[in-house]
């Protein structure tokens, strides 16, 4: 495996491809967040009190729920990562800080989407408060380490998707990219 010097091993593409590409990135980046989110939550992922009733929910129902919110957060958040790639100075930076750096990339945006949704307006999207290491209730270290696992995810996506719209070469297989972690 050649060793990469970004988070992917991309031509040399001087930078983003238009308006159009960079959409089309976003909205399949937070269409993903949305359907990890509904599969955490069928995994039992506590459900803040009061949205669903799951009093008549069958355990085997399978019931997860998500917020048009989240496609914006996870949009967001996936887009940023893929502009890493873009960013001459996380290409010197070892692979295994850049999957760091695309985790708090995702805290921080949850922290700020999170005192504006859920604090501000009130719209108690989901609610840390229960696990430890939380604060205000809108991250915690447990959800923290977990976007970090899935970073590499992101990273591999917006790569296939670069590549499937002519902009990249065929990036490494997803298992790689975990791998790398503790390669380089």
């Amino acid at each position: 495996m050649k060793k990469r010097t970004g988070m992917s091993k991309r031509g040399a593409r001087p930078g983003p491809s238009g308006l159009a590409k960079d959409f089309a990135i976003f909205c399949i980046m937070g269409g993903v967040f949305m359907i990890m989110e509904v599969l955490f939550r069928v995994l039992d992922y506590p459900v803040p009190s009061g949205l669903i009733d799951m009093s008549v929910m069958s355990p085997y129902a399978l019931v997860g729920y998500t917020s048009f919110w989240m496609f914006l957060v996870g949009g967001l958040s996936g887009f940023l990562i893929g502009q890493l790639n873009f960013c001459p100075a996380v290409s010197s930076v070892p692979y295994r800080l850049q999957v760091l750096l695309g985790g708090l990339i995702i805290v921080v945006l949850e922290l700020v989407s999170g005192l504006i949704l859920n604090v501000w307006l009130g719209f108690h999207l989901w609610d840390y408060s229960g696990f430890a290491f939380n604060f205000m209730g809108q991250i915690c270290l447990a959800a923290s380490a977990l976007w970090v696992a899935l970073t590499p995810l992101a990273m591999w996506l917006d790569d296939v998707l670069r590549y499937y719209m002519g902009d990249q070469p065929k990036p490494d297989r997803l298992l790689d990219y975990y791998l790398d972690i503790f390669r380089t």
